[in-house]
C-alpha cells in the first residue's frame, strides 16, 4: 500500500505525522509527505506579514501539482485551524484531481485561517464544507471529536476513534543531556523542591489565569515551570512566588528531547485546558497529555473536550473549574500514596497512547472498504 500524507511544516502536527510515517514505514508501507514549506505558509515569515487569500491559494495549487495523487492508494489529510493545507481538499476538487481513497485526521474542530487572517470568509466556508464532503473516511482522536463533527456535518461520518499517541518516547537522551535540560528549566534554588513542568507554547485554550490563581491554595512548597514559547509575554514575569509555589518561566521552543525529559521528570501533569472564549474556536484535546500518561504520570484535567476520556481513571477530572477545586486536585496528588495509585493506572493506559498501536489502527482503517 502506497500512502501520501498531507502535512503542515510546523505547529506540532508535523511532529506527529513524521512519527506516524516512521512507524508505518517500519511496518513495511511506502509513505510520502507533501505540504507547503516553511517559506510557503500563509504567514510570510520572510516579510513578516500574512499573504493575501489569492496568494495563499496560488501556493496551494502549485504544491498539489508536484505529485500524481492517483498513484497513491490512500491520501491522508492532516492540518490545523491556521494551516494552509486546509485548502488542499478545495483545490484538489476544483482541479478535478482523482484520489483513490481520502482520509481526514481530525486534528482540529475549527478552520479559521481564511476568515481570521486572510480576510476571506467565503473560502473559510469552502474549507469547512470540504471537511464534511470531501473525504471517504475519518480518524477521530476521541469520541468527543466524533460526536462533535458528526453533529456539525448533520450526517454520519465513516471512520474510527484512535487516541492521539505520544510522540517522544523514542527520543534517545543521555544522562548528560538530561542534566543539561533540567539545568535549563530549573533554577539552582529550586533543585531540592519537587517540580511540576507545564510544557508547550502559550495558547488561548490554556487557562493560565486559573492555574496561577489555584497556586494560592497549594498546601506545600513546590515549583511550577512554564516551559515554552510565548509565556513571558503572556504572563509578564519570569519568576514569581505565589504562596508556597515558586513559579518560573522559560520562554523557548521545546525540542523533542526536552518534551521527553520534562514529561518524565515532572511530579505530575496539570492541564487547565478549556474551551476558549472565541465562539469560532473549538477545543478538543491536547497532544501533551498523552506524553504525560505514557510516562506514567498522574494528571489533573478540566472536564473539557476529550480530556476526561483520555485521562480516564489515571487522574483527577475537575468538573467545576474554580481555582480552589483545581488546587484541591493538585493537593490530593501531592500525597505520594494517592499519586502512586493514579500513576499505576496511567501505566495500565499506556497502550492507548502507543504510536505503534495507533499506526496499526490507521493501517486497518486504510484497508477497510468505505
Amino acid at each position: 500500500m502506497k500512502i501520501l500524507m498531507i502535512t503542515p511544516p510546523t505547529g506540532g502536527i508535523d511532529v506527529y505525522v513524521s512519527r506516524l510515517a516512521q512507524e508505518m514505514q517500519r511496518l513495511g508501507y511506502e509513505v510520502d509527505l507533501l505540504g507547503c514549506q516553511r517559506n510557503e505558509m500563509a504567514y510570510d515569515i520572510d516579510n513578516k506579514k500574512w499573504r493575501t487569500s489569492q496568494e495563499a491559494k496560488s501556493l496551494v495549487k502549485r504544491v498539489i501539482h508536484q505529485v500524481d495523487f492517483a498513484s497513491y492508494d490512500v491520501v491522508a489529510f492532516h492540518y490545523g485551524k491556521n494551516d494552509l493545507e486546509q485548502y488542499f481538499p478545495v483545490a484538489l476538487r476544483g482541479e478535478g484531481v482523482k484520489i483513490n481513497k481520502s482520509v481526514y485526521f481530525v486534528h482540529f474542530l475549527s478552520w479559521n485561517l481564511f476568515s481570521d487572517y486572510l480576510g476571506d470568509e467565503d473560502s473559510r466556508v469552502e474549507v469547512e464544507e470540504a471537511v464534511y464532503s470531501s473525504f471517504d473516511q475519518y480518524l477521530f482522536f476521541g469520541e468527543f471529536a466524533r460526536k462533535f463533527l458528526t453533529n456539525k456535518a448533520d450526517h454520519s461520518l465513516s471512520g474510527i476513534v484512535s487516541y492521539l499517541p505520544e510522540t517522544h518516547s523514542h527520543e534517545s537522551v543521555s544522562e548528560s543531556e538530561t542534566r543539561e535540560i533540567l539545568a535549563k528549566y530549573m533554577s539552582d534554588e529550586s533543585n531540592n523542591i519537587e517540580t511540576i513542568f507545564f510544557p508547550g507554547f502559550a495558547a488561548n485554550y490554556k487557562d493560565h489565569n486559573l492555574l496561577l490563581e489555584s497556586l494560592r491554595y497549594v498546601d506545600r512548597p513546590i515549583n511550577l515551570v512554564f516551559a515554552g514559547q510565548g509565556w513571558s509575554k503572556r504572563l509578564g514575569f519570569d519568576k514569581k512566588r505565589i504562596n508556597n509555589v515558586n513559579t518560573y518561566v522559560v520562554d523557548d521552543y521545546l525540542t523533542g528531547k526536552e518534551y521527553k525529559v520534562l514529561s518524565e521528570k515532572s511530579l505530575m501533569g496539570v492541564f487547565p485546558y478549556r474551551q476558549p472564549t472565541s465562539k469560532d474556536e473549538y477545543f478538543q484535546g491536547s497532544g501533551t497529555l498523552p506524553n504525560f500518561i505514557y510516562a506514567g504520570k498522574a494528571c489533573v484535567v478540566l472536564n473539557e473536550g476529550a480530556m476526561p476520556e483520555y485521562v480516564g481513571n489515571s487522574g483527577i477530572v475537575v468538573r467545576d473549574a474554580t481555582a480552589m477545586n483545581f488546587a484541591k486536585a493538585i493537593n490530593e496528588l501531592l500525597d505520594p500514596k494517592t499519586r502512586r495509585k493514579y500513576e499505576e493506572k496511567a501505566i495500565v493506559r499506556r497502550p492507548l497512547f502507543s504510536v505503534e498501536n495507533h499506526a496499526q489502527d490507521c493501517i486497518n482503517l486504510f484497508k477497510t472498504n468505505f
